[in-house]
C-alpha cells in the first residue's frame, strides 16, 4: 500500500526549476525594476506601467499599474486577479513569464457596465534591454524602465517579440503561465507512476478501510482509515459506506457521521492531507510531507474560484467564511449574494491575504488555485501562522465531469460525502454525456479574438472541444496540428478563415471577451466574418460569463451544444444566440 513513486512531485519540481532558469535568466531572487516593459491594446486613453518585478524560487510576479482607478480585476486565462486601488490607479500582482508576450485581460467599470479589454504585455529584466545595469532593486541600483504605450498598432498579428511561432505563423501562448506543467501532468496522468502516487499509503497506527470510487477525476484520491486502538469493536474490513452512522442534522436533512474514520486526500502533485476526526488524536510518526487537518473543517478562506460552486451545491457555502475574490470578480450569484449580506468576507487576493483577519477569525484552511505556486512566500506565511494550505488542481482534469467530481473531494473534507455524491450522480444524468447525443455531422468553431487580431482557439484535446463532440458536433480544429502544451493557441486570421469559414456553427467565447453582445458587435471585430457560413445562416452563439466559475454544471455545455445543433426544445444554460 505504500506510495511507489514520487514521479509527479519530481515533475512539479522540474517545472519550477525550468521556470526559474528560463524565465528569470539566472537572476537572483529579489525585486527588480524591469529593463523593458511594453504593452498594447485598448483605446490608448489608459496607460499601463510596471515598476517592480519580484523573482522568487517558484515564479515571477510583476506589479502592473493602470492609470485609472476603475479596473476591478485583471485576468490570465480563466484566473481572475484582484488588485489595489488609489484615487487615480489600479495595481495588480500578475504572475508573468519574462521575455515573452502575454495576454492580460483587464475589466473596467468606467463604462455603463463592467467591460473586459484585452492587452498584450511584455516584461523583461534582461540586461540587454538596459544600458543602466541589471535593474536590481533590493540591494542594487534601479535600471531603466522602458515603458512603451500603444493602442494595438504595434503588432502585425504574425510575429511578436518574445513569442514562439512555428513555420505556419501560428503563435503559441501559455494560459495561466502553466502550459509546460499542464502538458507534463496530462502526459503522465495515465502512467503507472502517477497511479502509484495516488495510492493509499501505510500510516502507522491506522488501518486502511477503503478508497472513494471516482468515475472521471484523475487528479486526486480519497482513502479511508480507522484507528483500531479507538475502535476495538469495529470490523476493519467494513467498507466506508457501511461504517457511517446516519443521523439527522438540525436543519432537518440527512447527514453522515464517520465517527473515528480518518481520511487521506492525495493530490496529483504528491501532497497529502490527513483529516483527523473531531476528538481523535493525530497518529504518531505521520509520514513526512503530510498536512494534518482537524475536523470539523470550516471558516474556510477560498481563493480558488472554481471550487465555490462545488461548495454551494453540496450545501457547504456557509463553511466559506472568507473569499480571495471580491464581489466584482464573481460571475455566479451565490458568492455575490453572500458578500453583499456579510455572510462571506473578502480577505484579500490569493497573493496578499489579510493574515490578521484570517488569524483573528479562526480560519481553518486556505484553499488555493495553482496560482499560489507563483507566490510561494504567501503559502509559506499562511502555514507559518498555522493556516494549512490546500491546492486545487481541478483545472488540470481532462474532462468536464472530472472537474465536477472534485465536489466529492470537498465533500470528504467537510463530512458531506452523501450530499456531494447525490449531487454528482444527478449532474452526470443531467449532462447527458454518459448516454450520449446523436452525432449530427455539423461542424463547430469555438474561439475569441485577442487584441492583436488573432483568433484564440482551444486545443483539440481540451475539455471544451470534447464537450462539443459529446454534444453531437465536430470541432473544426480537431486535428493534431491544433494540439499544444496549453489549453489554447493563437492562430492568424488567414488560418482561422481557412478552417472555420465553412463551419456550420460558431461559438464566441464571451467569458473572455465580454465586449460582444450582438452579431453586429462580433462582425465589427473582423469584417471577414460576414463571409462565414454560420454568420450567413444565423448560426452564431456565444458562451456567457459564468461558464468558467460554474464547475458544478460545466458538463451541461454538451447538452447546450446538442440543443444548438438539433433544434430540440430546452433551455440552454451557457449558450445564447447572437442576433
Amino acid at each position: 500500500m505504500k506510495t511507489k513513486s514520487h514521479f509527479l512531485k519530481k515533475i512539479i519540481l522540474s517545472f519550477i526549476l525550468l521556470l526559474v532558469l528560463t524565465c528569470c535568466r539566472h537572476k537572483a531572487t529579489g525585486d527588480y525594476s524591469p529593463t523593458r516593459f511594453s504593452w498594447s491594446g485598448g483605446s490608448g486613453r489608459v496607460t499601463i506601467s510596471c515598476d517592480k518585478v519580484s523573482v522568487t524560487d517558484e515564479g515571477t510576479i510583476a506589479e502592473i499599474t493602470f492609470s485609472s482607478p476603475n479596473y476591478d480585476y485583471v485576468r490570465l486565462g480563466d484566473e481572475k486577479i484582484s488588485g489595489e486601488h488609489t484615487e487615480k490607479t489600479s495595481t495588480f500582482s500578475v504572475p508573468v513569464e519574462l521575455d515573452k508576450e502575454m495576454e492580460l485581460i483587464g475589466c473596467t467599470s468606467a463604462m455603463s457596465k463592467p467591460h473586459e479589454i484585452s492587452y498584450t504585455i511584455f516584461v523583461s529584466i534582461d540586461d540587454r534591454y538596459s544600458g543602466e545595469g541589471s535593474g536590481y532593486v533590493s540591494g542594487g541600483k534601479n535600471g531603466g524602465n522602458e515603458s512603451e504605450q500603444g493602442s494595438g498598432e504595434k503588432h502585425d498579428g504574425n510575429e511578436s517579440v518574445g513569442s514562439q511561432s512555428d513555420q505556419s505563423g501560428r503563435v503559441k501562448t501559455e494560459e495561466n503561465d502553466s502550459s509546460n506543467i499542464r502538458k507534463q501532468v496530462t502526459d503522465s496522468l495515465s502512467s503507472e507512476e502517477a497511479v502509484a502516487e495516488l495510492e493509499a499509503p501505510d500510516i502507522a497506527g491506522l488501518s486502511y478501510l477503503s478508497s472513494m470510487d471516482l468515475d472521471y477525476a484523475k487528479c486526486f484520491a480519497v482513502h479511508y482509515y480507522i484507528n483500531e486502538s479507538e475502535n476495538n469493536e469495529t470490523d476493519s474490513t467494513v467498507g466506508i459506506n457501511d461504517s457511517k452512522e446516519k443521523s439527522s442534522s438540525s436543519e432537518g436533512k440527512s447527514e453522515y457521521k464517520t465517527g473515528s474514520t480518518y481520511k487521506l486526500i492525495s493530490v496529483l502533485d504528491g501532497r497529502k492531507y490527513l483529516l483527523v476526526p473531531e476528538g481523535c488524536d493525530v497518529p504518531g510518526n505521520i509520514p513526512e510531507g503530510f498536512t494534518v487537518l482537524r475536523q470539523p473543517v470550516d471558516d474556510i478562506y477560498l481563493a480558488a474560484t472554481s471550487a465555490m460552486s462545488l461548495f454551494d451545491v453540496m450545501g457547504g457555502l456557509s463553511l466559506i467564511k472568507y473569499t480571495g475574490t471580491d464581489i466584482s470578480g464573481w460571475d455566479i450569484e451565490a458568492p455575490r449574494e453572500a458578500i453583499k449580506s456579510g455572510r462571506m468576507i473578502f480577505a484579500g487576493k490569493y497573493s496578499a491575504p489579510d493574515y490578521e483577519m484570517l488569524i483573528d477569525g479562526g480560519c481553518d484552511i486556505a484553499i488555493e488555485s495553482t496560482m499560489i505556486l507563483h507566490s510561494p512566500e504567501t503559502k509559506e506565511q499562511l502555514e507559518k501562522v498555522g493556516i494549512p494550505v490546500f491546492i486545487d488542481w481541478s483545472s488540470y482534469e481532462n474532462s468536464a465531469l472530472g472537474r465536477t467530481e472534485w465536489v466529492k473531494l470537498y465533500g470528504a473534507m467537510t463530512d458531506r460525502e452523501s450530499e456531494a455524491e447525490t449531487f454528482f450522480k444527478n449532474e452526470v444524468r443531467r449532462s447527458g454525456i454518459t448516454e450520449g447525443f446523436e452525432k449530427t455531422g455539423r461542424t463547430v468553431a469555438f474561439f475569441y479574438f485577442n487584441s492583436r487580431g488573432l483568433a484564440v482557439v482551444r486545443n483539440s484535446d481540451d475539455y471544451i472541444p470534447k464537450m462539443i463532440n459529446d454534444g453531437g458536433g465536430e470541432y473544426v480544429f480537431d486535428s493534431r496540428e491544433y494540439r499544444g502544451e496549453g489549453v489554447s493557441m493563437d492562430i492568424s486570421m488567414e488560418e482561422f478563415y481557412a478552417a472555420a469559414a465553412d463551419a456550420d456553427y460558431i461559438i464566441y467565447n464571451g467569458n473572455i471577451d465580454s465586449s460582444v453582445e450582438t452579431l453586429q458587435d462580433l462582425v465589427a471585430k473582423n469584417g471577414l466574418l460576414s463571409d462565414f457560413k454560420a454568420v450567413k445562416e444565423g448560426n452564431v452563439y456565444m458562451v456567457d460569463g459564468k461558464f468558467y466559475q460554474s464547475t458544478d454544471t460545466v458538463s451541461e455545455f454538451a447538452r447546450d451544444v446538442h440543443i444548438m445543433l438539433s433544434g430540440d426544445s430546452g433551455d440552454m444554460l451557457f449558450l445564447k444566440k447572437l442576433n
